[in-house]
Order: C-alpha cells, then sequence, then structure tokens
C-alpha cells in the first residue's frame, strides 16, 4: 500500500518538477542544453522500459520512469516551440544553449543498452548501462551551470531530487529481492540532480548573504 502510495508521490512530484521548468523556458528564464535534453528523452525511454522489465519490478515503482520521458518530451518541446516563437518574431535570438559536437556522440550508451536488451532479453543489465553512462549526458548541464550559474533554477532540481528519494523508498517498501537492481536507478539519479541543484543555488546565495556596509558614524 504505502510503496504504491509513495510511487505515485515520486511521479507526481517528478511531472511537477518538469511542468515547473517548462514554464521557466517559455517564460525565458532558463536556458536548457537542447543536446542534453534531447539525449535525455532517448534515454529516458530506454530507461524507463528497461526499469519496467526488471525481474520483480512492479507499476508502482515504474512510474517515475515513465514521468521522466513525459517530462522530457514536454521540456525539448517547449524549447523547440520557444525557438520557433523567437524566429517567427524576427528576432534571430538563440533561446538555448548551442551543443557541440561530442555531446551528441554519448547517446551511443543508450543505443548499446538498447541493443542488450533486445538482443540478450537483459534487463537489469542493460539499465545499469543506461543509467550509470548518464553521468555524460550531465556534464554539458553541469558545465553550463557552473558557468552561468542563473542559467537553471534550484527549485525544480530539488523537487526532483525528493521525487527520486520516494521512488528509492517504494523501492524499500516493496521488499523485493531484486532491491539492488532496482534502488541503483533512484540513487544514481538522486545524485546527479543533487549537484545541479547546488551548482544552481550558486546564483541566489550570493544575493541573500550580501555583506552590507557598515553604517557612518
Amino acid at each position: 500500500m504505502w510503496a504504491v502510495v509513495f510511487g505515485i508521490l515520486a511521479f507526481s512530484l517528478h511531472l511537477l518538477a518538469y511542468g515547473m521548468y517548462a514554464q521557466q523556458v517559455f517564460a525565458e528564464k532558463v536556458k536548457p542544453n537542447v543536446a542534453t535534453w534531447f539525449m535525455w528523452l532517448f534515454g529516458g525511454i530506454v530507461e524507463w522500459q528497461t526499469y519496467d522489465h526488471m525481474t520483480d519490478s512492479h507499476w508502482s515503482t515504474s512510474l517515475l520512469p515513465l514521468a521522466c520521458v513525459l517530462g522530457l518530451v514536454a521540456i525539448t518541446s517547449a524549447t523547440f516551440f520557444s525557438q520557433v516563437r523567437e524566429r517567427r518574431r524576427g528576432t534571430g535570438r538563440v533561446i538555448y544553449h548551442k551543443p557541440k559536437i561530442q555531446d551528441w556522440a554519448f547517446v551511443s550508451f543508450d543505443a548499446v543498452a538498447l541493443a542488450i536488451w533486445l538482443w540478450f532479453d537483459l534487463a537489469e543489465m542493460a539499465n545499469a548501462i543506461a543509467v550509470g553512462t548518464t553521468i555524460v549526458t550531465f556534464i554539458p548541464i553541469w558545465r553550463t551551470t557552473w558557468q552561468e550559474p542563473e542559467s537553471e533554477r534550484p527549485t525544480m532540481w530539488i523537487i526532483w531530487c525528493v521525487a527520486y528519494a520516494c521512488m528509492f523508498i517504494s523501492v524499500l517498501l516493496r521488499d523485493t529481492d531484486n532491491i539492488l537492481w532496482q534502488s541503483f536507478y533512484p540513487i544514481y539519479f538522486f545524485a546527479l540532480h543533487a549537484v545541479v541543484a547546488v551548482l544552481a543555488f550558486r546564483a541566489i546565495y550570493p544575493r541573500q548573504h550580501k555583506v552590507q556596509p557598515m553604517p557612518a558614524e
């Protein structure tokens, strides 16, 4: 019962954060790295399907990977339509960070994971490869956020962290024999998202903690 509750909570929080992020894209308050999000979209589908096909998997713990796919579609679409809007206005302005050539190469990891699952029916191994190599797709957004902390807002990334924590709790409450494989996904993604939240928070912290000048005597 509680495993289902936390699974649904993880799903809801994940979609909430994606909705907030899409709103920020349309409001031009964030500049998503289009290469990162496109890679995540393909990888998210692979991760969702391989996780859902693990031994002793349950729909409640597979809800968050599904929410991830839905959210990735929303963000990728928001970025695309925001750029189309700028072109129709004739501004010539690019609202996303341009990808580098090497950013596109890393999608091959997810392609390998997909092949392992489809050809050898090894869902656990395929999921571990797809999830484990996601750190490479985070590098562009880490790089961007490190250089421009204001390009991201920490709120959404914190909510995503909470969502992954809820998914992990859902896995624990199910007491599955496959707990190690099923726990890797939420723990790993929690860590990756936490890094972005910390980097983005650097844009807020200085403004809230400026040293005030001493009053003149």
